[in-house]
């Protein structure tokens, strides 16, 4: 289951300006379902600084300079696809099928992809380093591999081992929605422009401010405006057992945008909930009524080997008449025979009553190469939300999807 030069005319408010900002800085449709549940750990570094008493023989000087940078290293990943979807186009009986019998109401259909991503990555001093990475993927239309395209490419800066920089094309992502989609990543956008991220560490809290443009911010791009770039900013600290933080975007023409969440342990559950809101703060914004979604969520792990279940909830102030509550639920279970992974899903619109259940499996059945099964099944009138949101790539209410995936780094 299947994210640079402004038009500043006075010289001192260039320097303004980046004083200010030194001091802030500091699913496709064959996703595999473990990826509804991933949460990646963070990296332990530890230290054994103790030395031996007795020991009289001089020791060689370490080489700081060679412990903390490396060589170019290249490394790539190649991914190939295919997979085949049949299943009924409409629920027979129904007005929609317009009196089509099951069997008329049939359809297949196969998907292919091969994708590749190749990156280099440097660190020619202990606060500098340069990475780039190059993707390609076929297009299905054409049959044709176009040139690959730069992902990322940005630059790493540690200033006086306090302020951390990334300078380029780059990814990030905010929020803590999972299942319903992720209303508070107000960074989304940043990976298809140029930015610079910078982040200061204080103490159990944490300040990144971000600054950043894509084409469509500016009248010229050639010579833009400080004016005309987005800038957000995201503070987030530890208070007892609670995790919190506070997030925010502007940029001229959209709505300003407010984020705060927090997350905290509750019965063996990680619970936390996330508000945002979007609000027009000036002229240059086009006029919008109040925009604001509350997303929550539960998450377990439990047993060996472990199960995990995750829930979700999400009210969507847009939808008419206060009706746009969302509901999703989340069951993974632990490889069994074979190596077979199942799980479950399940998603309603309580604003037109229509929703959607997933069932699926995966395992790896050679080396690098996975099997994936998935079982969709859409209720709902036609162009109701779950009807447009079909996890099905060719919109049927009913599916047996088999997915065969080849993946390889290098």
């Amino acid at each position: 289951m299947i994210a640079l030069f402004c038009r500043f005319r006075p010289a001192w408010l260039t320097a303004l300006a980046l004083a200010l900002f030194l001091l802030a800085a500091p699913l496709t449709a064959f996703d595999d379902i473990d990826d509804l549940f991933s949460d990646p750990d963070a990296g332990i570094i530890e230290e054994d600084d103790s030395e031996d008493p007795d020991e009289t023989v001089e020791r060689p000087r370490v080489d700081i300079g060679a412990l903390t940078t490396s060589a170019p290293r290249f490394s790539g990943k190649v991914e190939l696809e295919g997979a085949l979807a049949y299943g009924l186009t409409e629920w027979p009986g129904t007005e929609a099928a317009g009196g089509a019998s099951a069997a008329d109401l049939l359809d297949g259909s196969v998907y292919y992809l091969m994708s590749s991503r190749f990156t280099i990555d440097a660190r020619p001093r202990s606060y500098l380093r340069y990475y780039v990475a190059l993707s390609t993927a076929m297009d299905t239309k054409k049959f044709t591999f176009p040139s690959p395209s730069v992902a990322e490419i940005f630059v790493d800066y540690t200033l006086a081992d306090f302020l951390y920089f990334r300078i380029g094309r780059q990814s990030m992502t905010w929020g803590q929605g999972r299942l319903l989609g992720n209303p508070a990543n107000l960074v989304s956008r940043l990976s298809g422009g140029v930015g610079v991220k910078g982040f200061m560490p204080l103490g159990p809290n944490g300040l990144t401010a971000v600054i950043y443009g894509k084409p469509e911010f500016f009248a010229d791009a050639g010579n833009p405006s400080y004016k005309e770039f987005g800038y957000a900013a995201l503070f987030d600290t530890t208070v007892g057992p609670f995790s919190l933080g506070l997030s925010a975007h502007y940029q001229r023409n959209e709505p300003l945008a407010l984020a705060a969440y927090a997350k905290t342990a509750i019965a063996g559950f990680d619970v936390t909930t996330e508000a945002v809101v979007r609000r027009t703060v000036n002229d240059d914004a086009p006029a919008a009524d109040p925009d604001y979604k509350i997303i929550a969520n539960l998450f377990r792990e439990f047993g060996s080997p472990a199960w995990q279940v995750i829930g979700e909830y999400l009210f969507d102030a847009t939808v008419p008449d206060y009706a746009g509550h969302r509901i999703a639920l989340g069951l993974l279970a632990p490889r069994f025979a074979h190596g077979w992974r199942p799980g479950v899903r399940f998603y309603h619109a309580f604003e037109d009553n229509s929703g959607q259940i997933v069932l699926g499996a995966d395992a790896t059945v050679a080396p690098s190469l996975k099997l994936s099964l998935g079982v969709p099944i859409t209720y709902g009138a036609p162009g109701s939300f779950y009807r447009e949101e079909n996890e099905d790539p060719g919109d049927r209410v009913a599916s047996a999807i088999v997915r065969l995936g080849l993946s390889f780094s290098f």
